[in-house]
């Protein structure tokens, strides 16, 4: 992991490589059907902790230990929720990837909308733009998962500026952290290395 539907068909052989020609129109199936991802992990119920997931595509249901959590429906986002609550030493996570078509009579609809929220997808899902024909649609987790845990304080957001001068000689880097801090009279130490990993500077 992390691995698209596709991707863990075509590892066990279930399809062909649906890219090459005349092969992703037996791969329709694929995106029009539903798929659970399911995973067993232990966890330290006491740290605060936020599950992370910076890549699905793109429908779809979070549950922990059997109980919903969140739903997400934009392939562009990453998703963090808060679990501090809700882990346990043992735990179940599925992930329910729906279908992003609905079939109405004989023809299938490109679903826009789920459980309230815009579908944020590439449009070329829909299409042979890449040349798959009549299309190739991806579907599952494209990117990584993580349980984050803390124990109060945490970067959430950094943004970093640098400058040089007019002789290239001297450089000025700033900062800016969006947080929290488990104390207060906690501190931030920052510190810049060069190529060979030798600090050149630091600040606190």
């Amino acid at each position: 992991m992390p691995m698209m539907v596709h991707d863990i068909l075509l590892d066990h052989k279930i399809i062909e490589t649906p890219w090459l020609p005349a092969r992703a129109v037996a791969c329709k199936w694929v995106a029009e059907s539903d798929w659970l991802y399911s995973v067993n992990f232990k966890a330290d119920p006491g740290k605060i902790s936020c599950l992370r997931f910076n890549g699905l595509d793109v429908m779809a249901d979070i549950y922990l230990n059997g109980y919903l959590l969140a739903s997400h429906s934009n392939i562009h986002l990453p998703l963090r929720i808060d679990v501090t609550n809700e882990l346990k030493p043992d735990n179940s996570l599925i992930i329910h990837f729906h279908t992003p078509f609905k079939r109405v009579g004989d023809r299938l609809e490109i679903i826009t909308g789920f459980k309230g929220m815009e579908v944020r997808h590439s449009n070329h899902n829909y299409d042979n733009y890449l040349g798959a024909v009549p299309y190739f649609c991806r579907i599952g987790v494209y990117n990584e998962i993580f349980l984050e845990t803390t124990s109060g304080s945490e970067i959430s957001e950094s943004v970093i500026d640098a400058s040089i001068n007019k002789q290239l000689n001297r450089g000025t880097l700033s900062l800016d952290l969006t947080g929290t801090l488990k104390y207060n009279n906690g501190v931030i130490r920052t510190s810049v290395f060069d190529p060979l990993q030798k600090v050149v500077s630091q600040q606190v």
